[in-house]
């Protein structure tokens, strides 16, 4: 007998101990199949007591091999509990087949009842109608005889008699009182099919369809359960725990009180243990999840009750068909949902994208660190005279805060991540504020680096160090693979705050932009003594160098040969942000729109 066979016979005979009774509890918890084990000793157990109770139990008895006395003989048990099942049927049948011979009989004598009053009467049996019908048929012959009356009489003398007037009386039905499933606990840009929907923080929910065209909402449940939904979305809210998706995305926060929230898809049911996950609907009613956190329950077609679920834990991801009748691994993609509604618009708009990485500064775990948005969670740790800086009263969100750097500092050092070693199809963009005199060139973006050479850095340079003829205002500077420049023919203008970004396409092309504007491009390749227009022929030399040096905000990564200038930045900086693709000028244009509202440093 095993450990838990042990535990499960003292569970049966009364016998645990405080810790015993935990240790099995938690056993039966583990896992799913520990629980129809169970089941089934119970059930066995529970079926010898009853026949052991019933039966004589001399037949069981026999001397052990030491003739030791009476025991009972295991190998019997279910032998007799078949023998027993096999009674009961055989008594069942008996006793079906006794019930349809009392019925038959019943029934002939009921005939032989109806056959005798007809001989008595003389007239065929009467048509028995059913009250229900009776009182209809009577009703309707009323109807049609008052109709025929008020036919008959003069029009103006029906009009000009006088009388009681029979006042009939409605029931007054009060109406029923809508039922609040859901509280809109944060908002952002959100725009809804209908006005009535357009509802702020703090607005309740009654149960009904929801489209979201626009922006995202947090709804919180009464059980604290939460749904962050990410417009496009169209969903019905069922219950207090069950919400139906019928496109779109949300991601569900529930706590284990909550556990059990539901969410529906056409295709399938989601039905949570205590965690975090996301649900994308498609347009052709395939449903992806994707658990972000703890386990849940995934059911195929949607029926609960189904034998057909699989438990998913942290990390799995599968997608349903639209038919619910299939279920396919699919890969795993954390950045496929924005998991908490962002601060600002411009927030918003730069995660839809899905970027790599992305620095908001008011998010931030201390003076000394901040951490990454976006699909890499990386810490960075702010160096000597860098400080996070409140934004203003422009500020789209009060408590945004921004970088400042002047003079001599160290810059912020992000851990190493190599899905950063780009050298194509790639963008770097943010939101800076250059100081009035600008001498030289400045990263506010970099991983450029000498040993070994390559890497790519985005900042500013005067007008002088680009060749161009010299002004008060800065032009845009992108290095990639080390020694390739490109700088915008278009400036900076200084004390302002400019969304500028740079892309890289497949090809190693840069294209620049300023406040969401694609603008002319100048560059200078290895080779090359001076900048030139960017033409379709123009290739860079040593296209593909990959950096291998950690990423900086603020300035080049130290450089322990000093054989380049570590470049500082000189003002301030909101909002860098990378991602691993070339966004299209569409994407960037909207982060623009999103953000121009920026802070004001000026005062």
């Amino acid at each position: 007998m095993d450990h838990l066979t042990a535990l499960m016979s003292a569970y049966f005979d009364g016998q645990l101990t405080d810790q015993q009774f935990a240790e099995f509890s938690q056993w039966l918890a583990a896992d799913s199949a520990h629980a129809r084990r169970f089941a089934l000793a119970s059930f066995v157990h529970s079926r010898t007591c009853d026949f052991l109770r019933r039966e004589d139990l001399c037949g069981l008895l026999f001397e052990d091999n030491e003739g030791n006395g009476a025991a009972i003989d295991p190998s019997h048990i279910l032998s007799m509990l078949n023998e027993e099942a096999e009674v009961a049927a055989r008594r069942a049948a008996e006793a079906a087949a006794e019930q349809a011979r009392r019925d038959a009989e019943a029934a002939a004598r009921r005939r032989q009842r109806e056959e005798m009053l007809q001989r008595q009467v003389g007239r065929p049996a009467p048509i028995v109608i059913p009250r229900v019908v009776a009182y209809v048929c009577v009703s309707a012959a009323a109807a049609a005889l008052l109709f025929v009356v008020f036919g008959l009489l003069p029009y103006d003398d029906m009009n000009s008699r006088e009388g009681p007037s029979l006042a009939v009386t409605q029931p007054v039905i009060p109406p029923l009182e809508p039922v609040i499933v859901a509280t809109i606990t944060q908002s952002l840009d959100a725009k809804w099919t209908e006005v009535s929907q357009s509802a702020a923080a703090d607005s309740p929910l009654v149960a009904g369809q929801f489209e979201l065209l626009d922006g995202m909402v947090e709804l919180t449940f009464d059980d604290e359960a939460r749904m962050i939904v990410e417009a496009p979305v169209a969903l019905e809210l069922l219950s207090a725990n069950r919400v139906l998706v019928n496109r779109g995305k949300v991601v569900a926060h529930v706590p284990s009180k909550a556990v059990g929230f539901t969410v529906l898809s056409g295709s399938a049911a989601i039905v949570d243990l205590g965690t975090e996950f996301g649900v994308e609907v498609g347009d052709d009613g395939a449903t992806n999840v994707h658990v972000l956190d703890g386990d849940v329950v995934l059911v195929p077609g949607g029926d609960v009750g189904s034998d057909h679920s699989v438990m998913l834990p942290v990390g799995a991801a599968r997608s349903v068909s639209a038919d619910g009748k299939s279920i396919r691994d699919i890969v795993f993609d954390r950045s496929a949902f924005i998991r908490e509604v962002p601060a600002t618009r411009y927030e918003l708009a730069v995660l839809t994208s899905r970027p790599l990485v992305f620095w908001r500064f008011n998010k931030h775990a201390g003076p000394t660190e901040v951490r990454s948005l976006g699909r890499l969670d990386l810490r960075a740790a702010v160096g000597a005279g860098v400080s996070l800086v409140a934004a203003g009263d422009q500020a789209p969100d009060e408590h945004r805060l921004a970088v400042s750097a002047l003079g001599e500092h160290e810059g912020i050092a992000v851990d190493y991540a190599e899905q950063l070693a780009m050298t194509s199809n790639f963008t770097l963009e943010g939101w800076v504020m250059t100081s009035s005199a600008v001498n030289g060139p400045q990263r506010f973006i970099s991983s450029f680096g000498a040993s070994p050479n390559g890497g790519f850095a985005l900042g500013i340079a005067d007008q002088v160090w680009g060749a161009q003829p010299s002004t008060s205002s800065a032009l845009l500077l992108f290095t990639f693979y080390n020694v390739c420049d490109a700088t915008s023919t278009s400036p900076i203008v200084a004390n302002e705050w400019t969304h500028v970004a740079a892309t890289i396409d497949a090809n190693g092309l840069p294209k620049l932009y300023l406040n969401g504007r694609e603008v002319g491009v100048e560059v200078r390749g290895e080779d090359d003594t001076k900048f030139i227009p960017l033409t379709d022929g123009w290739r860079p030399r040593r296209e593909g160098q990959v950096s291998k040096n950690s990423l900086y905000l603020g300035r080049h990564p130290p450089d322990a040969d000093k054989t380049y200038p570590p470049e500082a930045w000189q003002g301030h900086f909101d909002g860098p942000a990378i991602y691993d693709r070339e966004l299209s000028p569409e994407e960037i244009r909207r982060h623009y729109d999103a953000g121009k509202v920026a802070p004001d440093f000026s005062s």
